[in-house]
């Protein structure tokens, strides 16, 4: 097993892999469709109508 020093330790730069770009956009179409099935059941609420 290679161990690295601590100068190339601190070389390392970190970016967004896909993964978390992937779980990103997961969270914002589940935050989306969540906002989208609140207000649709306020509309139907307020009007008392049912499809």
């Amino acid at each position: 097993m290679i161990e690295l020093k601590q100068e190339e330790m601190l070389q390392i730069k970190g970016g967004f892999s896909s993964a978390l770009l992937n779980a990103m956009m997961r969270t914002v179409s589940v935050m989306f469709n969540l906002g989208q099935a609140v207000g649709s059941s306020i509309r139907r609420a307020i009007n008392g109508k049912m499809c």
